[in-house]
């Protein structure tokens, strides 16, 4: 986990760590980008981005936002994680291209939420969003912590929403939709990943 502290330039330099001690095998790289000086890479074949020492995977089985943390944490790994613009861009254009959503698809879930305390975002690698401070991609009059009518539960689980060109936006976490989970991946060396992570 990164440590958070109230500097953005520390946590930069966290990330910055990441990107230049992990080496990505090159075989198994069909498209290599470098986007604001970061490596995003896409693993040929199967629905995965490679984006620095992380693979974003992206399922299309629609599952509230518990099944979808179960499901990323039973194959080790969390719900998405998206530190930076460059990273979103990526794994945008990868849905886009290749998932091709139907228009039943309302949005992806991504490991963000306020389910502890309101306006409290945390990320389910644990780290807390610090507002002004860390990348954010909010939609449209998003978050509003809209209740339910129906049974008063509030929205406070975060998906990219399509609509509104795959921005974040607050929804009910008993919603069913697809997800995108996230694994710490370095062929060469499995623990480099985590170690630089500082996990």
């Amino acid at each position: 986990m990164l440590q958070m502290t109230a500097s953005c330039s520390l946590v930069w330099v966290s990330i910055l760590i990441v990107v230049l001690n992990c080496k990505v095998d090159a075989s198994e790289v069909i498209l290599d980008t470098h986007l604001g000086g970061q490596v995003a890479k896409r693993a040929a074949g199967g629905n995965q981005v490679l984006c620095n020492c992380v693979d974003y995977k992206v399922y299309t089985d629609k599952v509230n936002y518990s099944a979808a943390r179960k499901v990323c944490h039973d194959a080790n790994g969390v719900l998405a994680y998206i530190p930076d613009n460059a990273t979103h861009k990526e794994i945008k254009a990868y849905i886009q291209k290749v998932v091709q959503p139907d228009k039943k698809m309302k949005g992806f879930w991504i490991g963000l939420n306020d389910i502890d305390a309101l306006n409290k975002y945390v990320w389910e690698t644990g780290d807390t969003l610090i507002n002004g401070c860390d990348f954010t991609k909010w939609g449209t009059n998003s978050p509003n912590h809209k209740v339910s009518k129906k049974n008063g539960a509030v929205q406070a689980c975060i998906h990219m929403r399509i609509a509104d060109g795959y921005k974040w936006d607050d929804d009910y976490c008993h919603a069913r939709k697809p997800f995108i989970c996230m694994f710490y991946v370095c062929p060469d060396n499995p623990n480099e990943c985590t170690s630089c992570m500082g996990m």
